[in-house]
């Protein structure tokens, strides 16, 4: 009987309440007030905040993304290190669309993007090709601004889902999966006015690379523009991610049939530096 009472007087309060009869709701408590520290309070915002502009816009989005993601940095590092390695970062793009982790598609298309098809001096719709188009973003938004637009990308993933989401907008890009390095075995065409790379380049082996722009330049038309995004390397390659460019390389790979237009470093993503690249086909 002693051993009895000492039992049910180590489940009892100094009121001699029964506290495993309030287990669940001192839980159901906790995770409330745990909730609440992590919440946010939405702030009123006036007409004049409610005008984001594009580029803030874009950058927030991008950067939300890569910070949800950099909960298991350790394993996603690990499993970018392994994809560096390897002869190609097809595993890893292709491991990256099943798992979720694509922090690169951010929703909206890219400023620069959206200067030269409703800037002041944006082009004429044409013909578009988005190389590595993913989850066809740009693809869409150049369909719905009037361009002939094409998407490739060598993950059926992704153009899976591009086909999806073309069809909830109602926009019809043509979307196929292919290989960027072997754009005429595809059987696109040619005529392209703009070109758009967002951050495909710069995760192809160098030993491709001239591949690549060799079928660019054999698809775009006389006179087309072409935009490419991408990381630059540092003193010290990074050992994770994309390659990326080395200085002026850019520049020295497409000598042949095209004029840099401008190039402008923007400030760090991801850990690493980044420019934009406006080329014109002479």
């Amino acid at each position: 009987m002693g051993a009895e009472n000492e039992r049910r007087r180590k489940h009892r309060d100094r009121d001699g309440r029964d506290v495993r009869l309030n287990s669940d709701r001192i839980w159901s408590e906790r995770r409330r007030a745990t909730a609440q520290v992590h919440v946010q309070p939405t702030r009123k915002r006036d007409s004049h905040q409610k005008t984001h502009d594009i580029r803030d816009d874009y950058v927030a989005r991008t950067n939300c993304r890569f910070t949800l993601y950099r909960v298991d940095r350790g394993r996603l590092a690990l499993a970018l290190a392994r994809a560096h390695g390897c002869a190609n970062m097809s595993v890893f793009f292709r491991a990256a669309y099943l798992l979720g982790f694509k922090p690169w598609d951010s929703g909206v298309p890219p400023p620069e993007l959206v200067a030269v098809v409703e800037g002041p001096d944006s082009l004429a719709p044409a013909r578009s090709l988005d190389l590595g188009c993913g989850t066809g973003t740009n693809s869409i938004y150049m369909a719905q601004h009037g361009w002939e637009a094409t998407g490739v990308d060598f993950v059926p993933r992704a153009i899976k889902v591009a086909k999806r989401k073309a069809a909830a907008a109602g926009a019809s890009p043509r979307l196929l999966v292919g290989d960027v390095t072997r754009l005429p075995e595809l059987g696109i065409g040619t005529g392209y006015g703009l070109l758009l790379d967002l951050g495909c380049f710069h995760s192809i082996p160098d030993e491709r690379r001239d591949d690549y722009v060799r079928g660019a330049t054999s698809v775009a038309a006389a006179g087309a523009t072409m935009l490419i995004f991408g990381f630059v390397r540092g003193e010290k390659p990074t050992r994770v991610g994309p390659r990326g460019f080395s200085d002026g390389e850019v520049t020295q790979r497409f000598a042949v049939g095209w004029q840099m237009m401008s190039e402008t470093k923007g400030g760090p993503m991801f850990g690493a530096s980044a420019s934009w690249y406006r080329l014109r086909r002479s």
